[in-house]
């Protein structure tokens, strides 16, 4: 009604409130909107929004007088779902592999491609004799 900014709904500060906003559940409290939650079972006259006035917590929001194309139903943000807990791991065990396998062939060429039989026979095995 004053014209002062509202406060984003998922944010804390400057006034911290109890509302659980959790982008990609079916909430309203999107952005920072006007809206009429109740909060510990209080219902205000009118729509309503924290505000962005450290000085002011909450302010009621003229809606009546507000454009048509802003009364719409606002839906909430689109958000991928999470990332499963099995990636991370995997990601760094193979990122690992990698490192390794870059740095063994570095050194394998800054000593000229040869590493000799001991390591021949690690790499690739023991070799068999020709006769048996």
């Amino acid at each position: 009604r004053t014209g002062r900014r509202c406060q984003p709904w998922a944010r804390q500060y400057p006034h911290a409130h109890a509302f659980d906003v959790q982008l990609g559940t079916d909430t309203a409290l999107v952005s920072n909107f006007c809206r009429n939650p109740t909060e510990g079972e209080v219902l205000r006259e009118a729509p309503w929004c924290y505000t962005t006035d450290p000085a002011v917590r909450f302010e009621l929001c003229d809606v009546c007088s507000a454009k048509e194309m802003l009364l719409r139903r606002v839906s909430a943000p689109h958000v991928h779902a999470p990332v499963p807990q099995w990636v991370g791991p995997l990601c760094l065990a193979f990122s690992a592999t990698v490192l390794v396998g870059v740095l063994g062939y570095v050194l394998w060429r800054i000593y000229g491609g040869e590493c000799g039989s001991a390591c021949e026979e690690m790499a690739f095995g023991r070799r068999m004799a020709q006769g048996a």
